[in-house]
């Protein structure tokens, strides 16, 4: 009776397990963007793999019927930490994100990330009061948003999007050759915050290089920053209000 009730009891988790998966699938379509900005800071002198990460999110993202509300919580972990002579390298892996009053399962990966003071700069108007095109803002990346509810523009004048509430929606571009290329696509405007439709890699966060791990690794997010004194002992940090964008691809293989 017990052998029966314990195989009963797993039966149980395999299949809430299997809903949540799908249930995240369902939720997250193929190239949904989601703005993040770190809850406290993460330094590779002081934390270990396992450590817990939380974050928040920046602006709303339309899931069609449902949306992540701003503020809402996204957890993650501690993946890997090295600080060798010459080179310290930090993994993240995003795992859970609030919708509503659910936590689902994802998978993740980073398109870009960009100092506290780069973020917090690029909400801010850069003209201001009544004065002609009052309410200009320069997104990381360098995209141009004119005016409170109006377009963003590329470099070469290209309309990529437009200013919305808390944020921008723009339609996000895969630059040939950055780590960003054959990253997942929507045919939707997706919600950037303050990142430009083609931001990819670090910004304002010095010499950090960052990368998408793959095979066993895949949903890792790798930074990692060289010394040019190799034989120093290297560590790196990521500060707290550090702003991620980041790319949901649906639910982890892993449960």
């Amino acid at each position: 009776m017990h052998r029966l009730e314990s195989l009963l009891v797993l039966a149980l988790v395999c299949a809430s397990a299997f809903a949540s998966v799908l249930h995240a699938q369902e939720q997250f379509p193929v190239g949904t963007v989601v703005a993040v900005v770190l809850d406290d800071g993460i330094d590779s002198r002081t934390c270990k793999p396992g450590k817990r990460v939380v974050g928040h999110i920046a602006q709303e993202v339309p899931l069609g019927k449902r949306a992540i509300r701003v503020r809402s919580k996204i957890f993650g972990e501690v993946t890997r930490v090295v600080n060798g002579p010459g080179l310290a390298k930090l993994g993240l892996r995003f795992d859970r994100i609030e919708v509503d009053n659910e936590q689902l399962a994802i998978s993740a990966k980073a398109r870009a990330a960009a100092s506290p003071v780069l973020a917090a700069n690029a909400g801010n108007p850069t003209v201001y009061a009544s004065a002609p095109g009052a309410g200009t803002m320069a997104l990381i990346g360098d995209d141009v948003v004119y005016g409170v509810g109006g377009p963003v523009q590329d470099q070469m004048g290209k309309v990529v999007g437009k200013s919305v509430r808390g944020g921008v929606l723009v339609n996000i571009d895969n630059r040939r050759g950055s780590m960003c290329e054959g990253m997942p696509l929507s045919d939707k405007p997706q919600p950037a915050w303050v990142f430009s439709a083609t931001a990819c890699g670090v910004y304002g966060l010095g010499n950090l290089q960052l990368a998408n791990e793959s095979d066993e690794n895949a949903d890792e997010i790798l930074f990692s920053r060289r010394n040019k004194h190799e034989e120093q002992p290297t560590n790196l940090k990521l500060p707290s209000g550090t702003a991620l964008l980041l790319a949901i691809a649906g639910a982890p293989d892993r449960q």
